[in-house]
């Protein structure tokens, strides 16, 4: 379908919080683009925990940030403590420690924890390290992919919050397609000249833009005081 311009983020993490804490299928969601996805990833976290659920969340690039969740829990005048103690960080910082958590034990995990919703983040941060090979590590993330839509079919729900840029060597730059491709939606997220738009690249669901032209809802308006 043509690429669509979101311009109420808020409209988007709705529609993302009811589609990652559903109970009748599982789904891959890709939100890639600037550094700024991880923050907008952890604002959807934070409504999902403020509503009672759980979340693992396996960081490949050191990108959670625990305070963007407490001043969230802050501006609903709650103990930040009553969220973070709702979500549950695993952290990898090679490409064989982000196989290892993600294929290995994160469906363990999550049945610990009485979760279907699991968030990665910077997983290619990993993989774009050259002192792995590029047949080993694209390898690798055909294993990742073909389990992530393995724990699709067992009703886990995944977002994956990619930070795009070019890589050096430019075969790397796959990596990300190869996201694309496996993912059931996928959102790109820009920060041109401070102004924060939402564009869909693939997704099963019709969402409404607002009638404001080119005026874009700067993404963390409704989240602040």
């Amino acid at each position: 379908m043509n690429n669509l311009i979101i311009y109420n983020s808020t409209e988007l993490q709705n529609l993302l919080h009811k589609q990652l804490e559903t109970t009748a299928g599982g789904k891959v969601i890709l939100v890639y683009g600037s550094k700024q996805i991880f923050q907008f990833s952890l604002l959807l976290a934070s409504h999902i925990l403020l509503q009672g659920g759980r979340i693992a969340v396996v960081d490949g690039g050191c990108r959670f940030d625990l305070h963007i969740i407490s001043r969230f829990a802050r501006q609903k005048h709650i103990s930040p403590e009553i969220l973070l103690n709702r979500i549950f960080i695993s952290r990898g910082f090679t490409p064989y420690q982000m196989e290892a958590v993600i294929n290995e034990r994160l469906v363990s995990f999550l049945k610990k924890i009485k979760s279907n919703t699991a968030m990665i983040f910077g997983l290619l941060d990993t993989f774009y390290d050259e002192q792995v090979r590029f047949k080993e590590a694209y390898n690798m993330l055909k294993r990742i992919i073909f389990n992530l839509q393995k724990m699709k079919n067992q009703n886990f729900s995944l977002l994956v919050a990619v930070e795009h840029f070019n890589v050096l060597p430019k075969e790397r730059n796959r990596f990300l397609e190869m996201l694309k491709q496996t993912a059931d939606e996928v959102y790109k997220l820009t920060d041109e000249n401070e102004s924060v738009s939402i564009i869909v690249e693939k997704n099963t669901k019709t969402i409404r833009s607002n009638n404001y032209g080119k005026n874009t809802t700067y993404i963390y308006r409704n989240n602040r005081q």
